[in-house]
């Protein structure tokens, strides 16, 4: 029984590597960069809003600021917008019946001074699952999901396009936070 126990795990892991190598092939044919679309896309929304913005694009000022050293910032600057984004792209989930988008975005809104606690942090997140009274969880459409990583890279741009309206929703969301907050208005949650 024991050599049937490991040829059994065997064939299981080699299963999830030819899936995780063919889900690996259909995200990079997606070839979606959230970080590019949403810095982007968030700036543009924020000037329409008429929310002064300083983009910083230096990366050796982008890792200072998020070291915490404010040196390298233009004079005036009231506030850092500090984006992570720790998850995006596709997942498979027995439950939502097949690859399921995902995104999930974190902002904090830093006062630029050493050791100062974040002005506010607001969390956006997107799948297939219902994210309830959250207004800042997106429900994403059945339409995004797909049976299997063919399935999936054989319609990237579709599945690409779908990306970008989940990420658009989220900057729409992040915007008016950031608007609210620059206004000294409350936060609504």
């Amino acid at each position: 029984t024991t050599i049937v126990a490991l040829a059994i795990a065997t064939g299981i892991q080699s299963y999830s590597r030819v899936r995780k190598e063919a889900l690996q092939e259909a995200l990079a044919e997606i070839a979606f960069d959230p970080a590019t679309h949403v810095g982007s896309s968030l700036v543009t929304t924020l000037e329409q809003l008429q929310v002064p913005v300083v983009r910083i694009t230096d990366p050796d000022v982008a890792v200072d600021v998020r070291a915490g050293k404010f040196d390298g910032l233009p004079a005036g600057v009231d506030a850092v917008l500090d984006i992570r984004i720790p998850e995006s792209g596709y997942y498979s989930s027995f439950r939502a019946g097949g690859y399921s988008p995902m995104l999930l975005i974190r902002a904090s809104l830093l006062r630029p001074e050493v050791g100062a606690e974040p002005l506010d942090e607001f969390q956006y997140y997107a799948d297939w699952r219902d994210g309830g009274r959250d207004r800042r969880w997106i429900t994403t459409p059945q339409s995004m999901l797909y049976p299997d990583p063919g399935a999936l890279k054989a319609n990237a741009a579709r599945a690409r396009a779908g990306l970008v309206t989940v990420a658009d929703q989220m900057v729409a969301l992040m915007a008016e936070d950031v608007r609210r907050a620059a206004a000294g208005q409350a936060r609504v949650d």
